[in-house]
């Protein structure tokens, strides 16, 4: 066995070793993982590798919406307290949750926060947008109409909200032919990865709208 498939298994090791602590979360090894959640683990991988890694693991800005949720949540943030969040990873081809009728449309990631009253229903999707064209105009622009799916829903359930939010890998200057000042563009559901408040306010801003 060569010095890499050494370390390898050195590595899956000390992982099996890191899963059966339990915790809630970890970052070790450039492997993220997470409990509650439909895919267990959750696996985040550095460049490639002998190991395959099924369903498809995390790219680096999809890993950082899972540090980014953990963060408020293991700070037990105001916003957060007396409420149960979960984080599911969206399936695509047809199995997983999907807008838009011109173009199937599968935000990455479904956060469901539920409490005794209500329960939030928030579809992100870490993406760039230094090309601002018709595909990413109308991603953005779900935001707003997801809510007309938010009131057919809350016929059969009046607890319910959605919400949609694009979480941009781009800084609001480099956003395409469309310049606008961070605020702005969080008005249209669109946050910066750069923000490390930016999940704090997705929620606050989901709980209060």
């Amino acid at each position: 066995m060569d010095a890499a498939k050494t370390r390898l298994v050195g590595d899956v090791r000390e992982f099996a070793d890191l899963l059966r602590e339990g915790p809630a979360y970890h970052l070790k090894l450039g492997i993220v993982t997470a409990d509650a959640h439909a895919y267990k683990p959750l696996l985040y991988a550095t460049g490639k590798g002998e190991v395959a890694v099924q369903p498809v693991p995390l790219d680096e800005s999809e890993r950082k919406v899972v540090e980014g949720l953990a963060a408020p949540a293991e700070a037990s943030a105001p916003c957060l307290r007396g409420r149960e969040l979960y984080l599911i990873r969206n399936m695509t081809r047809g199995r997983g949750v999907s807008f838009l009728d011109d173009f199937a449309y599968y935000p990455d990631f479904i956060v469901w926060l539920k409490d005794e009253a209500d329960q939030h229903v928030v579809f992100l999707d870490p993406k760039g947008l230094g090309r601002y064209g018709p595909k990413e105009r109308r991603k953005v622009r779900l935001h707003s109409e997801i809510k007309e799916t938010e009131a057919r829903a809350r016929e059969a359930d009046p607890a319910l909200r959605l919400h949609a939010c694009v979480l941009s890998v781009t800084a609001p200057r480099n956003i395409g032919d469309a310049p606008r000042a961070q605020h702005e563009w969080e008005a249209r559901g669109v946050y910066f990865l750069q923000d490390p408040a930016c999940f704090r306010r997705i929620v606050e801003h989901a709980l209060t709208a």
